[in-house]
Parts: C-alpha cells; structure tokens; sequence
C-alpha cells in the first residue's frame, strides 16, 4: 500500500469504522476511487499553481488552496459511517495528501509561513489518536518501503516530515532555542562490508574500531547534484571492509561503496565525497561521534525528532540529509539557527 489519496481514505475510513461502528467494514474499491481521483488532480493542480508564486514569496495555502478545497466536498459516495464521518475522512485524505506534495516542493519553497500552516492543520483536524495511529503506522511502512527501493531523498524527506506532524512534533527550526538532550538505544553492530581503492597516502593511518556501541552514529543521505565535504582529515584508511575517513578532531566517516574521496595532502585537510559514476544511491555514508567529541553541521534548514518510538533526528541541510541515531546526544543550534553542534554523551 503507497502513499495515495484512495490508500489515506482507506486507513481513516477503517480506523473511524473501527472505533464507532460495529460489524465488518467493507467498501468497494472502486468506490474509493471515485473519491481519491478528484482530489488527488484537484490538490496537485492547485500546488504546482503554487508553486510558482511560492518562489517569490510566502504563500497563504489555507485561504488560496485549503478552504476551496474543503469548499467543494460533497460525498454521495457509501463510506459505510454517516455523512459528517464521510467528510471526515475525504478531510484527512486532503490534510495528509495536500501537506505531502506541498513537502515535495524545493526546501526554499517550504518557508517558515509553509510550516506553520503544515503544524496548524494536523493539530486543527489531526489530532483523534486512533486515527493518529493509523496513519503513522501507515507512514511507517511507507517509509521502509522507499528506503528499500532507494526512493528518491525528497520523497523520503516528505514522508519523513509527515511522520512528524501527525505526532505534533513540528520541525519548524525558529523554535529550536533551547538545547534539547535526546537518549538513543546503542548502535546497530552490523557492518556492511565495502571495497575502494584509496589513496597511497592512507597507509600510516591506524584503522579505527567500529563496533563500540555507544558511538553516535549519523547517517549522511546526499542531495542530487551534490557532494559532501569533511573538513580537519589527517588519513583515509580500509577497515573491516570499509573506507574511513579519519579526521583529527575525533570523529570519522565510513563512506558506503559506490563514492569516491579526494586525496588528502597534508594535516586536517578538507575531503570531498562524490557519486562515482553510475551511483544511484542517497546513502553517501555514516559520520561516527564516540562519547565526548562532537559534530559540527552547517547550512542547516531545519532541525526535526522523528515521529513515534524511532528515537531518530533528521536534520536537513543545503547539501544531504542527516539522520542521527543510536546513543546519547545534545543538539545545540548555533549562529541564529543556521548551523548545529551535535555532542555525543556519556548518559
């Protein structure tokens, strides 16, 4: 089941029918498709209208697009619950599916104006737990099921956003002001194992160990068009099968198959990460933070917790994805909100 206004229609209709309704809940497919297709055409219509203009500058999407939207419902279609729960449900169905292709549009479109109407609307009409429930379990298998198709990082990112506005916790960075202290359970041990050919100028670097379980782990999920930089590199070496990027600060980066490295010629020099070609993947690598040493990331977008019992953060920059997992961890905003230090912890 994929992320599609018949598939949202049908987890708000089961869980509504579940909680007041007695008997089997059964409604014909093609029914649900008379409903889910309109919509569907009516929402991406009026989001790529939006678009353009929203390059320009904030756009009001509950007056110009949400209220015409819901202005129109008239269900004549057998949802098998009363006409307000039939209503009901077509409004989660827009909520979810017009919040999903609106966090499909460029980050500099989803503007600080964007995200509050996001946060609004999912705590306006969101906010029933069954129904809550339902859709962030939906979500979830939404979720694995583009991770194991290697789905595009801005589908992966959307879903990622919705998993966090149906839990309430809204990813709007301005209100970041604070340090937040997050407890994450121990590092997965399994490695992937990798091959590369490195440089000739790795072989006086030690290899690290790479299975000590209260390291904070980060995952690095590359933007298209991009590449990624590690600044303060003393050597590039191969351990357990993998290319590790080994900085002077503490820190280091295990690269997965498929990217190349630049050289590194002299003391804390900066390395780039790119696709090598012919690489599909998101996953550039992992950037490994042992108990006392810290992170620092720049040109920040937003800063979000991941819904549910994940106990992940995602922090979207200019150039990839990070998902920060795994032991124990503060993030601190820094320089109005456009970078962030992320310090792993003993406890």
């Amino acid at each position: 089941m994929s992320l599609t206004v018949t598939s949202i229609v049908r987890v708000a209709q089961r869980a509504i029918f579940d909680k007041d309704y007695q008997g089997k809940c059964s409604v014909d497919p093609a029914m649900l498709a008379r409903i889910a297709l309109p919509l569907k055409q009516r929402i991406r219509s009026a989001v790529r209208e939006m678009s353009t203009a929203a390059r320009i500058g904030p756009v009001d999407w509950e007056r110009l697009v949400f209220d015409p939207i819901i202005a129109e419902f008239h269900i004549v279609e057998d949802l098998a619950v009363s006409v307000a729960d039939a209503e009901y449900i077509v409004l989660i169905a827009t909520v979810v599916i017009l919040s999903h292709e609106i966090l499909l549009l460029p980050a500099v479109n989803v503007d600080i104006t964007t995200r509050g109407f996001l946060d609004r609307i999912f705590c306006d009409y969101i906010c029933e737990p069954t129904i809550s429930s339902k859709l962030i379990e939906h979500l979830k298998t939404e979720q694995q099921r583009l991770e194991r198709a290697d789905a595009d990082i801005n589908v992966l990112r959307a879903t990622w956003r919705l998993l966090g506005l149906i839990s309430h916790k809204d990813f709007r960075s301005a209100t970041w002001s604070e340090d937040i202290p997050l407890t994450r359970d121990p590092a997965d041990k399994d490695l992937v194992e990798a091959s590369s050919q490195l440089p000739n100028s790795t072989d006086k670097c030690s290899p690290p160990s790479l299975t000590y379980p209260r390291d904070l782990r980060i995952e690095v999920f590359l933007k298209a068009g991009f590449s990624w930089d590690l600044d303060l590199v003393d050597c590039i070496v191969e351990s357990e099968g993998l290319v590790v990027i080994k900085t002077c600060v503490g820190i280091y980066m295990q690269v997965e198959p498929g990217f190349v490295v630049s050289e590194v010629y002299g003391p804390s020099d900066t390395v780039t990460v790119k696709r090598h070609k012919g690489c599909e993947t998101s996953l550039v690598g992992t950037i490994v933070v042992p108990p006392g040493y810290s992170f620092h990331g720049t040109e920040v977008e937003f800063v979000g917790e991941m819904a549910g019992d994940s106990g992940e953060t995602m922090i979207e920059t200019k150039r990839a994805v990070l998902n920060v997992s795994s032991g124990q961890y503060v993030v601190r905003r820094k320089n109005c909100h456009y970078s962030v230090l992320i310090e792993s912890t003993e406890c």
